[in-house]
């Protein structure tokens, strides 16, 4: 049996498709990933409902305001972080709808680039594993 901690985190990140452009951020060098790329969204704090929390980490590293529509695609996955011990992240993918705003990015986060990618180029980068398995949400 293992001594080291084992954590869950729950988080909420939103699938923006425009002109057949996805929305991504890029972690900075504050992120545990600095340079990978992933879907807007983070940690769902003590008593905030998920919907909300995708529209504020959203519009925190995009500048944009959101729109959720539906329920979310659940996935799940475990990473082994070393003497940080085990993380089993559960995270509710949303599709979510332009409102408005202008593209900015995060200042002093744990991003610091939002991008439109064509959708033929996501896989040109350095994805954070589960974006391909969200990708399929439409």
């Amino acid at each position: 049996m293992s001594n080291s901690p084992r954590n869950t985190r729950l988080a909420a990140y939103g699938v923006m498709r425009v002109d057949g452009a996805l929305l991504l951020v890029r972690e900075s060098e504050r992120s545990d990933a600095p340079g990978t790329w992933r879907l807007p969204g983070g940690g769902v704090t003590f008593g905030e409902h998920p919907v909300d929390a995708v529209v504020t980490e959203f519009a925190e590293e995009t500048g944009f305001s959101v729109a959720v529509e539906g329920d979310p695609v659940v996935l799940s996955d475990v990473v082994d972080r070393g003497e940080r011990g085990e993380l089993h992240t559960v995270r509710l993918c949303f599709v979510v709808s332009l409102l408005g705003g202008e593209l900015a990015h995060e200042v002093d986060g744990t991003t610091d680039l939002a991008k439109w990618v064509d959708e033929a180029d996501v896989d040109r980068l350095p994805l954070q594993s589960y974006v391909r398995e969200a990708l399929a949400i439409r």
